[in-house]
């Protein structure tokens, strides 16, 4: 898997579908269970999200990096870095455009 785009759509995906479970699993879930419980499944997901990252975003440009292609490397990385920002803002557009907004409450600030 050495396409750069690929990379950062899975990293994208990644996030969506870990946002979507954060979201949906109800606060009387975390509430139920032993405090200690509940922090070591979020630092555990922190710690896997990390590792997931870093696989995506690092190991094909470390990779290249060892073989001495650097050039290659650093436009494998960049590529990378660019098509997750776009995707980025591409959410960001797609929230502030398509979202509805109350103006009304806004205006109470």
């Amino acid at each position: 898997m050495k396409n750069p785009y690929i990379h950062a759509f899975l990293a994208f995906v990644y996030i969506l579908g870990m946002a979507t479970f954060m979201q949906t699993v109800p606060e009387t879930y975390f509430d139920s269970i032993v405090p200690v419980l509940a922090i070591t499944t979020v630092l555990s997901l922190l710690v896997l999200s990390v590792a997931l990252m870093g696989f995506l975003f690092f190991h094909t440009p470390a990779q290249l990096f060892l073989e001495k292609r650097y050039e290659e490397a650093v436009q494998f990385f960049l590529k990378t870095l660019v098509s997750f920002g776009v995707l980025v803002i591409l959410l960001i557009l797609g929230i502030i455009f398509l979202a509805p907004v109350d103006f009304t409450s806004a205006m109470l600030l």
